[in-house]
């Protein structure tokens, strides 16, 4: 069906919302829930209603309702205060209380596809449609599961702010068809194509699933899963789990290697916000200073998109964990942080940060109720689920932050070697020095902390002459992190060095456990 209302015009059959004259991109569950309110308009619909037809029965919170409500009324123009199209009944539920035209989506049908381009996600989101899991175990009772799978894919990565996720509706009218990238492309608006099958023998699954980008037919990414069949709907949970945790990195780092080779007056927003994470992720001192430019640009294109604020926020808290910081970091880091929350309170990524921000100003059992409300948002978004980790570690809970560090490396096995340099940092406080020592290798020592963590930890062994070439280094990059904001050394010792890294620590024993690991490697 087609509904008009006011100015908008709602089209089910190719899931799309216009006001005046322009599309606009809206969530799927927040698509489901207008759809549901309009379909429903002559009466008031119950909460509990909601939750059955539009989460399947999925405990949620009523905070997250109200959201959902929030974000279907700023799509359409209308506001809790106003209540002109959806009107809340307290007590009792809601009801659409516009005039609604409604035609049949028969006419829409032969006009020309619109160019993916016009019905992108106007915050420039990479756009993904999940198809249906392909049934090949020849038994069509296993249907249920394929579909299940699918569903569940798509529900969960409705959750990432960063994708644009095609719904169920439109995904599904491709079932049992041939699969024809470009003709996805082009009407559905589509970048990206989540497709994959299942196969059923004995008692055993294997999922196959590949992202595919849908203008080129270029496979990004590929994973393949085999497990034992004991509880199916565990099973369902799990596979879903393994795949959401992996495909909105691969989709970031496809966007930010294509971005990396444009031109810069021709990158959006989004391009400049994750070429700019490509650069910061390394964590080391320069890296974050070279981001941050990039960081400006993706706010000058689009002041009003949170992201980029709360990254920009994120380099110079690199600086405040590092111990050079100059006088305007701090200040600078907390406006920054301010705005982005003040865009988008619902971010967990942002959310997450601002855990941090209170803990920069000693708050911690502020910060420490934060990092806990953010986790419990989440369970399947491995890499806010590490920083989130981290973020435990700083209030002293790190046995917690090693296993959270785990599960996201087992979400995501192809994670950057940041999930490494975060479990290392847990490992070590906890004191299992043999761990970091496996764990903190290559990559995953990124900067100064983890050369730090390293030395010690060879120290504590017993190993001087693993715990010497450790603290060569770990000295070596700190004097590149002071150089890097102008900032001297008159002296290496423990204090010039690495005091600056306590206040990151609410227990001091963390600061002792650091501190006397590079007196035993050797620094005065």
């Amino acid at each position: 069906m087609i509904y008009r209302f006011e100015n908008c015009v709602l089209d089910t059959d190719r899931y799309r919302l216009d006001v005046g004259d322009a599309p606009v991109a809206v969530e799927p569950l927040v698509f489901d829930l207008l759809v549901y309110l309009v379909e429903q308009r002559a009466r008031v619909v119950g909460r509990d209603e909601l939750l059955e037809n539009l989460w399947q029965g999925k405990v949620v919170t009523d905070a997250a309702l109200a959201a959902r409500l929030k974000d279907a009324r700023r799509a359409i123009g209308d506001s809790g205060k106003q209540q002109r199209m959806i009107k809340t009944h307290h007590g009792r539920g809601y009801q659409f209380i516009a005039e609604v035209a409604e035609s049949p989506a028969g006419a829409a049908e032969t006009q020309a596809p619109e160019p993916a381009a016009a019905v992108s996600n106007r915050q420039e989101k990479p756009s993904v449609v999940v198809l249906p899991f392909v049934n090949m175990s020849g038994d069509p009772e296993q249907e249920y599961f394929s579909d299940g799978i699918t569903e569940d894919i798509i529900t969960e990565l409705s959750r990432f702010d960063v994708l644009y996720v095609i719904a169920r509706h439109s995904s599904f009218a491709f079932k049992h068809r041939p699969v024809d990238h470009g003709e996805i492309a082009t009407r559905l608006g589509v970048q990206y194509i989540v497709e994959g099958s299942i196969r059923r023998a004995g008692n055993r699954v294997r999922v196959t699933a590949q992202l595919t980008e849908a203008e080129t037919g270029k496979h990004v990414w590929t994973g393949r899963y085999d497990r034992e069949l004991e509880d199916i709907f565990a099973l369902q949970d799990e596979l879903t789990r393994s795949i959401v945790a992996v495909l909105p990195g691969r989709v970031q780092e496809d966007v930010a290697a294509r971005a990396s080779r444009k031109q810069p007056d021709s990158l959006k927003a989004y391009e400049f916000m994750l070429r700019a994470k490509a650069v910061r992720d390394s964590f080391s001192a320069d890296a974050t200073a070279a981001a941050r430019s990039l960081y400006e640009q993706a706010i000058a294109l689009d002041p009003h998109y949170a992201r980029p604020y709360m990254y920009l926020s994120d380099t110079f808290l690199v600086d405040y964990m590092l111990g050079i910081e100059l006088p305007d970091t701090i200040p600078r880091m907390m406006e920054l942080a301010r705005k982005a929350a003040s865009l988008d309170s619902h971010d967990v990524a942002i959310l997450n940060h601002l855990g941090y921000t209170y803990a920069v100003e000693g708050r911690w059992e502020e910060a420490e109720r934060q990092f806990e409300r953010t986790m419990q948002k989440m369970d399947i978004e491995a890499e806010q689920m590490l920083w989130g980790g981290f973020g435990l570690l700083w209030v002293g809970q790190a046995e917690r932050a090693r296993d959270i560090a785990l599960e996201a490396r087992r979400l995501d096995p192809l994670h950057p070697s940041s999930y490494d340099w975060v479990l290392g940092q847990a490992l070590f406080f906890m004191h299992d020095f043999e761990g970091v020592t496996q764990t903190l290798t290559g990559e995953a020592l990124l900067n100064s902390l983890g050369h730090g963590c390293l030395a010690g930890a060879h120290a504590y062994l017993g190993r001087p002459d693993e715990a010497g070439k450790a603290l060569e280094s770990f000295v070596a990059e700190r004097h590149r992190e002071f150089a890097s904001r102008g900032l001297g050394v008159e002296r290496d010792s423990v204090e010039t060095l690495a005091g600056g890294y306590r206040r990151q620590w609410q227990l001091a024993s963390y600061w002792e456990t650091f501190s006397d690991g590079l007196r035993k490697a050797g620094l005065p």
